[in-house]
């Protein structure tokens, strides 16, 4: 009988200690303590769903972007898509696959490439560089956005290199409808 209830002591422990020891992160793969890993959370980004002009063309364009900063071992992602409208019909669409991002207090960079333009593959394989400031909502109060086409020769023009730096693009949009935002949570 007390070989029973000792085996039945000792077979409490280890199931004490081994609860202990998942809920410590042991059993996950994680140092003891270790915390949250570097990835957890979200990602600084920039995203809009916004109508800007377009003179050149007599109408407006709708654009929707979204651009996440790397965090961790997460790289930068995103996708940008312009489409221009007339008389309430797209008339042309650009889609750009966002690879480099910076986002600082309310302001964001990011650059792609164009892998889709409906007028004949214009811009394909082209890089857009874009700059996102956040001033409110909505974004006919003070939200601005630039944008412009790299020229891909030029060392200083590299994507990576505009968005590290945070320069400014060389073409403003007027923005007359819908909002930008700039999530930042360093």
């Amino acid at each position: 009988m007390k070989t029973k209830i000792a085996l039945a002591g000792l077979l409490t422990m280890a199931l004490l200690l081994t609860s202990s020891v998942l809920a410590s992160g042991h059993g996950r793969g994680r140092p003891d303590h270790a915390g949250p890993p570097e990835d957890a959370g979200p990602a600084n980004r920039v995203t809009g769903g916004i109508e800007v002009e377009e003179p050149w063309a007599d109408s407006y364009a709708s654009v929707s972007f979204n651009a996440h900063q790397e965090k961790g071992n997460r790289p930068a992602k995103g996708m940008f898509k312009w489409e221009l409208m007339d008389d309430g019909e797209v008339t042309r669409t650009i889609e750009v696959d966002v690879m480099y991002v910076k986002v600082e207090d309310n302001t964001g960079w990011f650059a792609g490439e164009c892998f889709y333009d409906s007028d004949d593959g214009e811009l394909e394989g082209q890089w857009l560089f874009v700059k996102a400031y956040d001033g409110g909502t909505p974004a006919r109060e003070g939200d601005q956005i630039w944008w412009e086409w790299l020229d891909d020769d030029d060392e200083d023009e590299y994507p990576e290199k505009k968005v590290a730096r945070g320069d400014d693009p060389e073409n403003e949009k007027p923005i007359t409808a819908g909002n930008l935002v700039v999530h930042y949570y360093d």
